[in-house]
């Protein structure tokens, strides 16, 4: 899981629009700026059943950014979709556990409470997984949803590894 989590903090088509401001919350429950710009990211969004879907890419992604010292050339945000919760007491335990999980792996997990993500102009799935990679200045040049095939996962690596050697904005 801290994999999981380290890898989506470092790291599918997708648009090439930037991505606009949009506020998630804190595991504390307080809002969260989701802030792009500035150096490339890797998003992952993903709900309950599907946050190891991707562990393949998470690891390649941890592992190729710690052999070449470059953890910090790529953000990953992590974003757990927690709308289907959003009930007494079900989101309330969710955001508890969220807290536990950030706490175990040092990693800040931003919680999409009422699906904003899911709706234009992201667009991502409201049930399982989404890998976004953006630019440095916050468009979409990859975007995958599901299970990754080892196609994906490969595309995924050379998109970030381009926009890494790139020196991208």
């Amino acid at each position: 899981m801290l994999r999981l989590i380290v890898a989506a903090l470092l790291l599918g088509a997708g648009s090439a629009l930037a991505a606009p401001a949009t506020t998630l919350r804190r595991s504390d429950g307080t809002a969260a700026e989701l802030a792009l710009g500035g150096q490339p990211a890797i998003l992952f969004y993903e709900d309950r059943e599907s946050h190891d879907w991707n562990q393949p890419l998470k690891d390649a992604l941890f592992a190729r950014g710690r052999a070449h010292g470059r953890l910090d050339r790529v953000r990953v945000i992590a974003v757990a979709n927690i709308a289907a919760y959003d009930f007494f007491p079900a989101r309330e335990i969710a955001m508890r556990y969220v807290a536990r999980l950030e706490g175990k792996v040092g990693v800040p997990i931003l919680l999409d409470v009422d699906g904003v993500l899911t709706r234009p102009p992201w667009n991502l799935p409201a049930d399982g997984a989404a890998v976004v990679v953006l630019d440095g200045t916050g468009k979409r040049v990859l975007e995958r949803r599901g299970r990754l095939s080892p196609e994906d996962v490969a595309a995924t690596l050379g998109t970030r590894e381009r926009l890494v050697a790139d020196g991208a904005p």
